[in-house]
């Protein structure tokens, strides 16, 4: 009995160590340039995708719906030249 107490113990504090160990991370941020001769413009559309639903019967059968969702467009505007007279 006392190893069975032993054991225990010495597994709950091997698992205590082990979830204490701490990690270091490094993480440099750069600053962001200003993009020279445009801009990101983000539009949303309307699209249709297939979804897989499970329907239960006497087996799970697979149904394929259509669904229709916004999804979010990024897109490079180039700035219109400069024309100089």
């Amino acid at each position: 009995m006392k190893i069975y107490i032993l054991v225990v113990l010495l597994s709950v504090i091997c698992a205590i160590v082990t979830c204490q160990q701490k990690s270091t991370r490094r993480s440099v941020e750069v600053p962001a340039e200003v993009p020279i001769g445009g801009h990101w413009a983000t539009k949303s559309q309307w699209k249709a995708h297939w979804v897989k639903h499970w329907v239960p019967k006497t087996i799970y059968i697979p149904v394929w719906k259509k669904v229709w969702t916004p999804i979010n467009i990024n897109e490079w505007i180039p700035y219109a030249p400069l024309h100089h007279r």
